[in-house]
């Protein structure tokens, strides 16, 4: 607590030279330890000025804490800071490096570094009482202390080292917070027997019920936090601290292979296994190949910061494709990020997509354009061309666009704002496009609304195709959901569709209402249209699909070859200017076909598409 500008400190007494302690208000302590060549542990007023970085020595130097001990775990943080070179001829020194959450900014505790004060948040106040020795000092590497968070020469500098910050500490140490149910979580995961393996009743309770504590524990706000991938998975010795409780993190990765059957939306889930596969790989060193770096910031989408480049620079380090060394010659065969906290977001992230397509793989550019149908909304961004992703916005859909069906190639234009994908069928320039739209999946997705929103989709279409019937619908829908990456098999989805067009449907709710959310669950931010088109014939016979829900009347489809279905296609969904005459991509989607339609497609000139 502060007097006025002093500060309330512990200090020790010389006995040769008692008249340099302070001589103001001296509070004499019991002595309860027996410190040598010391009179007193006494506790003065003392004046503390901001802290004040110095500049490091070089460019491959951090620094480091030194937090000093104390008995009491109220008692004031004290600590020095210690320059740690990273170069060729650096010294091996033993440290531990912190995870946690920032949260809010809000400075308002003290973190006492030598005779001045930097002010830190509640949170890692905790954890630095948490991780505090009794009797010995412990070095701990902390971005908010040891990062000049206010120097961005500095941190262009400093984060691309983290990678190897926390590759070369001796543990990684993560802080969870001070939750008392979470931590009774983390008791009873390290306590539970493990039963992987198990088809008994006893085994499925037990897989249940560790899948439910981890689903509570992944509601924390450290497990949404985008730089604790980075700092986890590049470190083979993890502990998760919650209270007073720990946890190894190759503790909770054994418990978590003995769940089985997740079910396929619970993303959270999903995203904590991600990361868990992604830390075996990295550790145990059984990956083939590292992920691309759009193949991470896909499967890390809900992982926050606080500052939007992070988005890319917290996750550069672990993509076994991407560069953040300035000084490399190009061409090479790793796609250059450049880390600079001075230059806007807009330009960040289509300097670094023009890096995608000038130097990546095919499968990295398609990647690239998976990503930004996902995220494709009704107000784009127009500074950002709409083939990249805004990677500020969550994923609001799935893509059907699979790497693995799609024959095209995607080029950079001599304008590098954008590109040419090819080939291609554009099948609305000479024709009329979407003529009309049903009403886009409700966000709340209670069952009366699924089954509105199916049976409303059905209507939208039969009464518009006279030879329309349940089995194209059921086609149509089981395509979608399997290019999203979902294994529903058709005979499935027909009975759920079955179930959910009867008028009595609520009078046999059964084990389909879980198959409906699941698939409604798939088509999010998806809605049905009727598309009309001269090129193939089909002005009086339009045809039906599925698309983004921003769709609308006049946009055009561009087929993708190779991606058909028994009955579908996937197509991109463009929309033309009328101002400049460019397409700007509007997403993906998928359409059902007639024969008649399916062959006339077949029998034109591939071409090529421009999209801005």
């Amino acid at each position: 607590m502060f007097f006025s500008n002093l500060w309330l400190a512990e200090v020790l007494v010389p006995i040769q030279h008692p008249s340099r302690a302070y001589n103001s208000d001296i509070i004499p302590l019991p002595r309860n330890i027996n410190y040598p060549n010391m009179t007193e542990r006494v506790i003065v007023r003392l004046p503390l000025t901001p802290y004040t970085y110095s500049p490091l020595s070089s460019p491959t130097q951090t620094r480091v804490i030194v937090l000093k001990p104390s008995l009491d775990y109220s008692a004031p943080l004290h600590c020095t800071l210690e320059e740690l070179d990273f170069g060729w001829s650096r010294t091996v020194v033993e440290y531990d490096a912190l995870s946690y959450t920032w949260g809010l900014p809000n400075f308002t505790e003290k973190l006492i570094i030598g005779m001045q004060v930097l002010h830190i948040t509640t949170n890692l106040r905790d954890a630095l009482r948490r991780l505090r020795n009794p009797v010995e000092s412990r070095r701990l590497w902390v971005d908010a202390v040891c990062i000049n968070q206010g120097d961005n020469d500095e941190k262009s500098i400093q984060i691309p080292m983290m990678g190897q910050i926390y590759l070369a500490a001796s543990s990684v140490r993560v802080w969870l917070g001070d939750y008392p149910h979470e931590a009774g979580i983390l008791r009873g995961i390290k306590a539970s027997a493990r039963q992987a393996g198990q088809t008994t009743r006893v085994g499925r309770w037990h897989s249940s019920e560790m899948l439910m504590s981890i689903m509570e524990l992944v509601k924390l706000p450290w497990f949404s936090r985008r730089w604790i991938v980075q700092e986890v998975v590049l470190n083979a010795n993890v502990i998760l601290y919650c209270c007073q409780e720990e946890l190894a993190w190759v503790q909770l990765a054994s418990r978590m292979s003995s769940i089985k059957n997740v079910p396929p939306v619970l993303t959270s889930y999903e995203t904590l296994s991600a990361m868990v596969n992604l830390w075996k790989a990295w550790v145990l060193g059984n990956a083939n190949e590292p992920p691309n770096m759009v193949q991470l910031l896909e499967s890390f989408d809900t992982f926050e910061c606080f500052d939007a480049r992070d988005r890319l620079y917290a996750l550069a380090g672990l993509a076994g494709d991407i560069s953040t060394d300035q000084q490399q010659v190009l061409p090479s065969k790793h796609i250059p990020l450049r880390v600079d906290y001075r230059m806007h977001i807009e330009d960040l992230y289509t300097e670094f997509g023009i890096s995608i397509m000038r130097f990546g793989q095919e499968r990295m550019k398609l990647d690239l354009l998976r990503s930004a149908v996902a995220r494709c909304q009704k107000d784009q961004n127009e500074n950002i061309p709409t083939w990249v992703s805004d990677w500020r916005q969550r994923t609001v859909r799935r893509p059907f666009l699979r790497p693995e069906t799609i024959n095209v190639t995607i080029e950079l234009s001599h304008r590098s704002t954008s590109v040419f994908i090819k080939p291609l069928i554009q099948v609305c320039i000479a024709g009329v496009g979407v003529t009309a739209t049903c009403e886009r999946l409700p966000s709340l997705m209670t069952s009366n609304e699924n089954v509105d929103w199916i049976q409303k989709m059905r209507d939208f279409w039969f009464s518009r195709d006279p030879i329309a019937n349940v089995e194209s619908y059921a086609q149509l829908i089981t395509a979608c959901i399997q290019s999203a990456g979902a294994n529903i098999p058709q005979h499935q989805v027909r009975s759920t569709l079955d179930w959910a067009l009867l008028p009595s449907w609520r009078d046999s709710i059964n084990e389909n209402v879980d198959s409906l959310m699941d698939i409604v669950r798939l088509m999010k931010g998806r809605r049905m249209f009727c598309f009309s088109s001269s090129c193939t014939g089909q002005l009086n016979n339009p045809l039906f699909g599925i698309g983004p829900d921003h769709i609308q009347i006049g946009d055009g489809l561009a087929v993708m070859p190779s991606t058909a279905h028994a009955r579908t296609i996937t197509v991109l969904v463009t929309r033309g200017c009328t101002n400049t005459g460019q397409n700007r991509l509007v997403g993906d989607g998928m359409l059902f076909l007639d024969w008649n339609a399916g062959r006339g497609w077949g029998q034109r000139r591939l071409g090529k598409l421009q999209i801005f």
